[in-house]
């Protein structure tokens, strides 16, 4: 549903884009936009220096350390005290 929804919104603003007024001013113009082209350059192809592929050495694993938990407090819960209940103003 959502993707259908997606679509539907990329296709309403592309035509919608294409199909509006024209922003050119002078649409029969005798003298081009571009007076003079420059040659497409493009950089030289770059030459990876690919690493041969070999195997990893195999980890070795970490020292293994146990740590007992430290012990419960063995002091009982304690109870708070019932609150009193509030004082009703008098009318």
């Amino acid at each position: 549903m959502i993707v259908a929804l997606a679509l539907l919104a990329i296709g309403y603003l592309v035509f919608s884009a294409n199909s509006g007024p024209s922003t050119s001013v002078d649409v029969n113009s005798t003298t081009p936009a571009v007076e003079t082209t420059s040659p497409m350059t493009e950089a030289p192809a770059a030459t990876p220096n690919a690493a041969p592929m070999t195997e990893a050495p195999a980890a070795t694993p970490a020292p293994t350390t146990t740590t007992e938990a430290a012990p419960a407090s063995e002091t009982p819960a304690t109870t708070a005290p019932a609150a009193e209940p509030a004082a009703t103003p008098a009318n």
